[in-house]
């Protein structure tokens, strides 16, 4: 069965004139830039696909995978800095969160999945359309207040759904990137907010976990612009860091201007609202990104066989669905 579907054209349940959430793909030069960079050539990334397929199939607890998801492998290899050892890792806790979260992986059958537009009244944003130098993927997100004013009413395990799915979206079609740029814009965020965000912090750390330590990319960058006090960032910063890997931690900059950030991201990169010259508002990219995904339905369907059987597993995991890490003593001012 081939899964692997790398246009919108080609997807099942998709009309080709769907449009793609980020129809710009990594040029050959960036492409080649950073495979040297990791130190492979294209012709020893397709062998070390195949050789990562084959230890797959040798592990009784995996799913078997085919030569038809060579190119999605890849992907893994690239994110692992080519190696081969942590590029097992990384699929692991792929398949095995794909067990534990297994809702998470797909779109919710009706009436539940008008839970996916409907999270946009609560957050707006998507992918910028345009890859930045380099080739790395720009995602913006904005809280926002819903029509009825109360933000607490927000289906947070939706929420984080819809945001592994956008995820799915782009780097499950063996779309190559450097790596995620985020952009968090904290400027409707009050203690309200803060108060529904913190009641959710497993939720979090579940979603956390998927993207730092299973999905096929890599966390380059964490913008926080238009915080409007610097309570709220610290209580933000103190509940949410601790969940993730310093190293991700460690990317994460507080911008006190619009003028900061364009030192980081070259405005012609950015929405107009942000003073940039991309048409595309955060409430259209959000409104596109979920009807890409509501018009995939059956290709996340598809894939729903990528799980580990944990009863074949030789050696057992220690931690939740496969990735280290615990709750911390956060500490809130």
């Amino acid at each position: 069965m081939r899964v692997l579907l790398p246009t919108a054209a080609t997807m099942p349940g998709v009309d080709s004139h769907d449009p793609d959430p980020v129809p710009d793909v990594i040029s050959p030069k960036d492409l080649n830039d950073l495979l040297r960079e990791i130190g492979t050539t294209p012709e020893s990334l397709k062998r070390d696909a195949a050789a990562l397929r084959e230890w797959i199939v040798a592990e009784p607890h995996l799913p078997n995978v085919t030569s038809d998801l060579d190119e999605w492998l890849e992907t893994f290899l690239i994110v692992s800095k080519n190696s081969m050892e942590k590029a097992k890792a990384r699929l692991d806790n792929y398949f095995t969160c794909r067990t534990t979260l297994a809702d998470w992986f797909v779109v919710p059958p009706p009436p539940e999945d008008r839970g996916i537009m409907e999270d946009t009244d609560y957050v707006q944003g998507g992918y910028l359309p345009r890859l930045l130098p380099g080739g790395l993927c720009l995602y913006f997100e904005k809280p926002v207040m819903p029509p009825h004013g109360n933000w607490s009413r927000i289906d947070l395990s939706t929420h984080y759904r819809r945001s592994l799915l956008n995820v799915e979206a782009m780097f499950g079609r063996c779309k190559p990137v450097r790596g995620v740029v985020f952009v968090y814009d904290q400027k409707n965020i009050n203690m309200g907010v803060v108060t529904t965000l913190l009641s959710s912090l497993g939720l979090f750390r579940k979603w956390m976990g998927c993207i730092q330590d299973a999905m096929p990319t890599n966390v380059k960058a964490i913008h926080l612009i238009n915080g409007t006090a610097p309570n709220i960032t610290r209580m933000l910063l103190n509940a949410f860091t601790p969940l993730m890997k310093a190293k991700i931690a460690g990317r994460i900059i507080v911008h006190d201007s619009l003028k900061s950030l364009h030192e980081h991201i070259a405005p012609e990169y950015l929405p107009k609202e942000y003073g940039g010259s991309e048409e595309a508002t955060l409430k259209e990219m959000g409104t596109v990104l979920g009807n890409f995904i509501l018009s995939k339905k059956e290709w996340y369907a598809s894939r729903a066989w990528m799980k580990t059987d944990e009863s074949l597993r030789a050696v057992k995991k220690t931690s939740e669905f496969g990735i280290e890490g615990s709750f911390r003593k956060l500490e809130v001012d």
